[in-house]
Order: structure tokens, then sequence, then C-alpha cells
């Protein structure tokens, strides 16, 4: 039984027009191939990595014969995946986006009893929804007196050159570094002060675990001498809580560039994150027009409304699942 993660990987800065060369590489138990499928769409690059883990052996049931997917494989999936899209990234001197086409999750069989096996499951188990990940409003902030900032411009600059970054690592970076400016505090000593001044902010529902959790990357995001460092893949899923929680330390914390929690409560969104699971809440009155996108079910890349057709000896199976995805005419790159 194999297991197959789809991702496509946007090359914005790539030679327009010009495809890559397409490989393959073999690590443990695993096969990456990439760029099997590759399109343009407004004269972008996209190109399609997947990663085929084989598995020891069949994935467990739940109570309706739901495939309980194996999150460990997964990952490690992506891990291979990422590591092919940094080199695309390198070999076409481009930025790089990863999205989750669909289907981005796919079994293959290779035997009559795995196939059997299969069609004697009722598809595969998905926990929740995939995360919006449109989670707060600023346009409150166009309503405030802009001399109220007068006192931590240093702070604007930080927060405007973390918003500036397209990739959510380099935003993580300067989040962290904003936090440091705020409060005067390294890291290591923060945690405990910026949860005593967003408790301020309570329908947020930020907790001390959460806020551990944000901190902990910190010094892997900036160093890699020790051999071992943070991706972007790492800190992604916490990226719109801590935007929401720099948002509300700019304006409303009181003493700046100090430990001190006192808030002085200028800025109210309208529409707000409660929860890191991605639950949102809106104001009584309150008029909205979003623009939203939707992460894949792992938290780990947006989904693209692509739908793959790639040729396939024909040894798949593929279902609809319980939030019935699109997921239309789909093959798999299996030779």
């Amino acid at each position: 039984m194999k297991i197959i993660r789809n991702v496509l990987v946007k090359l914005p800065e790539a030679e327009k027009e010009i495809k890559v060369k397409n490989w393959i590489t073999h690590p443990h138990n695993a096969e990456v191939i990439v760029g099997q499928h590759q399109f343009f769409e407004d004269g972008i690059l996209h190109v399609l990595i997947s990663s085929i883990i084989t598995l020891d052996k069949n994935p467990a049931l739940n109570d309706t014969r739901e495939i309980i997917l194996p999150l460990s494989k997964i990952h490690l999936a992506e891990q291979y995946i990422e590591k092919e899209a940094n080199l695309l990234s390198v070999i076409t001197k481009s930025s790089k986006e990863l999205f989750s086409p669909i289907p981005y999750i796919l079994f293959a069989y290779e035997t009559p009893s795995e196939l059997e096996w299969l069609n004697e499951t009722s598809g595969y188990e998905i926990h929740g929804t995939p995360t919006i990940t449109e989670y707060f409003s600023v346009r409150e902030c166009q309503n405030i007196h802009q001399d109220l900032l007068n006192d931590r411009l240093n702070g604007v600059i930080l927060l405007s050159e973390a918003l500036c970054h397209k990739n959510y690592m380099g935003r993580y970076r300067d989040y962290m570094r904003f936090f440091e400016l705020a409060f005067n505090r390294k890291i290591s000593q923060l945690d405990h002060k910026l949860y005593q001044f967003l408790q301020g902010f309570n329908e947020a529902n930020y907790t001390k675990e959460e806020i551990k959790e944000w901190i902990t990357h910190r010094n892997p995001s900036s160093h890699a001498d020790r051999g071992s460092f943070a991706i972007e893949r790492m800190v992604r899923p916490y990226t719109q809580r801590i935007e929401q929680a720099a948002y509300d330390v700019l304006y409303n914390k009181k003493d700046w560039h100090n430990p001190s929690k006192e808030r002085r409560n200028i800025y109210f969104p309208s529409f707000f994150s409660i929860s890191e699971s991605g639950k949102t809440a809106a104001r009584p009155g309150t008029e909205l027009t979003l623009t939203a996108h939707s992460d894949d079910h792992f938290s780990s890349y947006k989904i693209k409304n692509y739908t793959l057709e790639l040729k396939t000896s024909g040894n798949l199976k593929i279902w609809g699942h319980n939030y019935n995805m699109p997921f239309g005419k789909v093959t798999a790159p299996i030779n």
C-alpha cells in the first residue's frame, strides 16, 4: 500500500514559458516525482511534486470503517516535498509558494488484496474542516488618530517589515522582533509578559501554551549553526494569530518598549480569531466583506482550486470524503 501526498509549487519569478526538467528521487521507503506535471497560470510556472510513501501495513480504521490517515507518514512526505521545492526555487531563481491541489491525498494499491481492503472502507477520516485563514479585521485602524503611534514608530516599522514578507517564516521572524521591541525583553523572557498583556483581549482566548509554542521557533528561525533550523511549515499555523496579537500590542499597549502589561484599549477589531483551531467571531452589527482562502486539513498549505489529471497505470483508489471536495477526474503519477 502506498500513500501519495500531492503539492503544487508556484514559482512567480521563473523564466516565462520555460518548463523545468522533471526528476525522481528515492529517499527511504519513498519516491518523490518532480515536474511530471507542470503548467502556466497567468504566465506563472506551477510544478507538481508527488511524494509517494510505502506503508509497512494497511492503516487503521475507525468505527465507521474510514481510514485513519497516518499523519507521521504525511508529514514525512511533506518534508521530502519541501526539499525538492527548495531545489526548484534555487534552479529557477524564484520565490516559491506551496499549495495543496485537489486531491492532495491518494492511496495506491499494489496487490488484489489491498484493493479488496480499500473497497471495504468508506473513505478516509478527516478531523475538522480546512482552516479559513482570514482571521481579523484592521479597518478600525483607519479611524484611530495616527498621532497615537508617534511614541512607537519603530514598532510601525517592524510591523510593516513583517507584512512585506510573502513567506510566513519571514513574517514570523519580524513579529518576534516586534514583540521583543514592544516589551524590551529577550524572547526567552517574553512569554509570560506577552500572555499577561493579551489577557486584556480576553475574547481571543490566548493561552500560555499557545504563546510558548509561538516562541519555541524564534531561535531556530534565525540561527542554523547547530545544524538544525525551523522552516516555514513549522510556523505557518501560528502566523495569523501572532499577527492579530501584534496589532493588539501596537495599538493597545500603554507603555511602549516597556515590560508593563498595562493597556489603553483604542483598537477593537470587529472581526477576530477566538481560537487556535481557526474559529472566528464578529461583534454585533458588524458588516463584513472578507477575502479568504482555505488551508488543507493538515494546516500545511493553502488549497489550490486545481484538479489533477495525470497518467497512471490504474492502481489507484480515490474517494470523495465527508466535506465533498470536488475531486473531479483524477488519476495519479504512478507508472
